[in-house]
């Protein structure tokens, strides 16, 4: 939580950005996070999120290394690194025991990857289904949105003082393996967060033209 201060609040009192954080979700086992992909700041946004202590995100590994503060952070709280698409049978075992030792909440980008103008990309499954099933879930799903012109670290240096950002919360969603269906479950929670990206993008849009 103070690194993920220390992030936004740099680049909100040296850069210009201004971020409106609506969701709060208190630190505790159990807790599955599923938030859009819209920037590399998307960490400690949701490093922000989680109050009382701090999520383990499930991060591209190439990430690991040579960003500012964001590679220091994956590294300082053990975030979970993987490549997107890669299936291999042995990883996914990986993912599924760290998933069901944490005592913190997890969060997961389930598109796996980012669109250019902030639009949901369809979730990445394999890796969502294997994290859903090995164990009972309190689903959140947080939403960002007005990060994506910072997606790649030049991006965000160049376009930091246009930075106004927004994340909300829907939920929370129980799932429970044995009695629910993750082929119905994982839809839902992708329709329900494309909802909410929608809602978002309309309230910024009405405030634009009132303004």
């Amino acid at each position: 939580e103070v690194c993920a201060q220390v992030a936004l609040g740099s680049l909100s009192w040296i850069g210009g950005a201004r971020f409106e954080i609506r969701a709060h979700i208190k630190a505790r086992p159990g807790v599955l996070i599923l938030m859009n992909h819209q920037s590399l700041i998307d960490i400690p946004v949701l490093g922000k999120v989680v109050t009382g202590g701090y999520p383990s995100v499930i991060a591209r590994a190439r990430y690991r290394t040579g960003i500012p503060l964001i590679s220091h952070m994956i590294r300082l709280y053990g975030h979970i690194t993987v490549n997107p698409g890669n299936r291999d049978r042995g990883l996914l075992r990986e993912l599924r025991r760290r998933a069901m030792e944490l005592e913190q909440p997890l969060g997961l980008y389930a598109e796996g990857t980012r669109s250019k103008d902030g639009e949901l990309q369809p979730f990445r499954t394999s890796g969502l289904r294997t994290i859903l099933t090995c164990r009972e879930w309190e689903v959140y799903i947080v939403v960002v949105d007005g990060l994506w012109r910072a997606g790649r670290f030049k991006d965000l240096v160049a376009n930091v003082s246009s930075i106004d950002a927004v994340a909300d919360v829907v939920g929370p969603f129980e799932f429970r393996p044995g009695r629910d269906d993750v082929k119905q479950f994982i839809p839902e929670m992708e329709r329900r967060m494309s909802d909410k990206l929608s809602q978002l993008r309309r309230e910024k849009k009405k405030a634009t033209i009132d303004a």
